[in-house]
C-alpha cells in the first residue's frame, strides 16, 4: 500500500461529516474526459477499494487501455460504492461491472455493519447494472482473520464467510445468465495472514 492510501484510513473513519461522504467529486472530471463508448467497444469497470484501486499501479499498462476502467476508492465501504455506483460505472456505458467490495464494512471503517447491510449493499448494486442490462462479476471477499488498524472487530472470518456464502447463493438464484459470480468461498480457512492495512 501506498502512503497516500495509509492515511486515507484515518480520514475514511470520519468522512461522515465531509460534504462529499461518497467521494462523488473523485473521477467527476475523469468520467467527464472518458466520453462515450466507441463504436463495438466493450468497457469494463472496475468497482472496489484499495485492493482493486492498486492494480492501476501494478498493472498501468492494462488500465492504459481505455476500455479497463479503475473506478475503485481507497478505504471505501458498499454503502459509500453504492452512491456512487451509478455515475462512477454505469454512465459509463460498461459491458461488464467487476465489484470487489465488503471487506471495509467488515473493518467497520465506516462504522458498524451487519452481514445483511454489506450484502444488502452489494445486491443493490447487482440489481442496479442488471436493469441497465449490465453484466456485473461478483468477487468474494478476501480471506482475513482480524485488522490491525480495527483490533476490536472479532469474529471476522466468519463473517467474511458468511457474506461469500450469501453473494455465491444470490448469484445463482438471482443474477442467473446475467452475471458471473467470483464467489470463491475460503469455508475450509482456518487462518489467515493479517491483512495490509486496508484503504
Amino acid at each position: 500500500m501506498t502512503l497516500e492510501n495509509d492515511i486515507r484510513i484515518v480520514t475514511t473513519q470520519t468522512q461522515a461529516n465531509n460534504e462529499d461522504w461518497p467521494n462523488l467529486a473523485y473521477f467527476h472530471n475523469k468520467n467527464i474526459s472518458l466520453g462515450s463508448p466507441i463504436e463495438n467497444e466493450k468497457r469494463i469497470v472496475f468497482m472496489g477499494d484499495s485492493i482493486t484501486e492498486e492494480w492501476s499501479n501494478l498493472y498501468p499498462s492494462f488500465f492504459s487501455n481505455r476500455s479497463y476502467i479503475n473506478r475503485c476508492i481507497g478505504g471505501q465501504t458498499t454503502p459509500q460504492m453504492l452512491l456512487r455506483f451509478k455515475p462512477d460505472t454505469i454512465d459509463l456505458h460498461p459491458h461488464i461491472i467487476v465489484l470487489l467490495a465488503g471487506i471495509n464494512d467488515v473493518a467497520g471503517n465506516t462504522g458498524p455493519s451487519t452481514v445483511k447491510m454489506i450484502t444488502d449493499n452489494i445486491f443493490s448494486m447487482a440489481e442496479l447494472a442488471m436493469n441497465k442490462d449490465v453484466k456485473i462479476i461478483l468477487s468474494s471477499i478476501l480471506p482475513a482473520n482480524a485488522f490491525p488498524w480495527n483490533d476490536a472487530i472479532e469474529n471476522v472470518s466468519s463473517t467474511i464467510i458468511s457474506i461469500n456464502s450469501l453473494m455465491k447463493d444470490y448469484a445463482l438464484k438471482a443474477i442467473s445468465w446475467k452475471a458471473h459470480c467470483l464467489a470463491h468461498l475460503f469455508l475450509k480457512m482456518k487462518s489467515s495472514k493479517y491483512l495490509t492495512k486496508e484503504t
